[in-house]
């Protein structure tokens, strides 16, 4: 089952078309046996979705949660490096495509919603979690924080879709330093030098 969906996967990744046909042919087995496990094209194309919806979202979190806890400001800086790379680029482009298709699709409309709640319920957690722990020390609704830090990364790849590495590596530290000044209360952004 996890290869269907993986097969399913890259051929979305890819802009394809998703039929239990191909994917049967790709694997050599019956389509059959595809629809004994999904029973039905619409499952297989949803479970690939959520798939690609979820990438990275829990792993990026434990990290940031980890570096946060231990004060390690530069394995945050390379957790956020890590999120603007072109890999990631192309998981958030797929993400974007799949918003805009759930505008014509409920049961993609409902995974949209759900990945969007959890990610930002996990990202409002960790902003609280912080907070109590005495890491941050913000007055900011939590909330709001995680709207706007989930957004950051997705509104460049909307905007900005044909970075070089220079103005990866920018956008990489300004995100940084944004992540820093809510998630550290005696970190002081470093100011430009005099022109």
């Amino acid at each position: 089952m996890p290869l269907m969906t993986a097969v399913a996967r890259r051929r979305l990744e890819a802009g394809e078309e998703v039929r239990i046909s191909d994917i049967a042919a790709e694997l050599d087995v019956s389509p059959s046996l595809v629809n004994f496990y999904f029973g039905d094209r619409q499952s297989l194309v949803d479970a690939a979705w959520k798939e690609i919806l979820l990438a990275h979202v829990d792993d990026d979190q434990g990290d940031v949660v980890g570096a946060t806890e231990a004060h390690d400001w530069d394995a945050l800086r390379s957790i956020v490096e890590r999120v603007f790379t072109a890999e990631r680029d192309a998981v958030r482009a797929t993400h974007i495509r799949a918003a805009v298709e759930a505008r014509r699709n409920d049961r993609l409309a409902d995974l949209v919603d759900e990945v969007h709640d959890v990610t930002i319920r996990g990202w409002t957690d960790l902003v609280r979690a912080a907070d109590e722990i005495g890491v941050t020390s913000s007055t900011l609704d939590p909330e709001a924080l995680a709207r706007l830090i989930v957004s950051v990364p997705m509104g460049v790849t909307v905007t900005s879709p044909d970075l070089d590495a220079d103005q990866r590596a920018r956008l990489a530290e300004a995100w940084f330093t944004m992540l820093r000044a809510v998630l550290d209360p005696d970190f002081a952004p470093p100011r430009p030098a005099p022109t």
